[in-house]
C-alpha cells in the first residue's frame, strides 16, 4: 500500500451561497493509507486534522472552526474508510465518513492510476454537510448551500 501524507495529498472544498459567491479552502495536515492490488486500488484510509483548516480570510477559517461548522475542539478529526472500491481507472469508492462527530456512508467517483512505485488519485464530489448535523445557513436571503464541493488529489510514491 501507499502512505497518504500532507506531503502527497490536497483535499480541498468550496462552499457556495444560493447567490453563487464561493469560498474555497482545504486542509493541510491530513493521513493514512490507499492499499493497493495489482494496477488496482482496494481500500482508501484517511484522518484530517480538522484545525488544519485553511480559507482565503483568517475570519472565515475561524468561522468554520466553531460551532457552528466543524466544531474543532469537540470533533478534532474527520476520517473516512472505505468498504469497497469498485472498477479501475475509473472507479467508485465508498465508505465511511465521519465528519462533525457523525457518521454516514458516501459513494464518490474517482481517477485513479496505480503504476510500480506511484498511485494517483483525483476525486471530485459533492458532501451534504446537513447529514452530519452541520447545518447552519448564514443570511436567510442569501443562505449557504447544504452541498459542498469536495477535491482530493494524491500523488504517493
Amino acid at each position: 500500500g501507499f502512505a497518504v501524507t500532507s506531503e502527497n495529498t490536497k483535499v480541498l472544498f468550496v462552499g457556495t451561497k444560493k447567490s453563487g459567491d464561493s469560498q474555497a479552502g482545504g486542509f493541510k495536515e491530513v493521513s493514512g493509507t490507499i492499499g493497493v492490488d495489482g494496477d488496482k486500488i482496494t481500500s482508501v484510509n484517511v484522518v484530517i486534522q480538522v484545525d488544519s483548516l485553511f480559507s482565503g480570510q483568517d475570519k472565515l477559517t475561524g468561522h468554520l472552526k466553531n460551532e457552528d461548522f466543524f466544531s474543532v475542539k469537540e470533533f478534532p478529526e474527520l476520517t473516512f474508510a472505505s468498504s469497497k472500491v469498485e472498477g479501475s481507472g475509473e472507479v467508485t469508492i465508498t465508505g465511511e465518513l465521519n465528519m462533525h462527530g457523525q457518521t454516514g456512508e458516501i459513494s464518490f467517483p474517482a481517477t485513479v492510476s496505480v503504476t510500480d512505485g506511484n498511485v494517483k488519485l483525483d476525486a471530485k464530489f459533492k458532501v451534504d454537510r446537513t447529514k452530519f448535523g452541520m447545518n447552519y445557513t448564514g443570511q436567510p436571503d442569501n443562505p449557504i448551500n447544504a452541498e459542498v464541493d469536495i477535491e482530493i488529489l494524491v500523488d504517493a510514491e
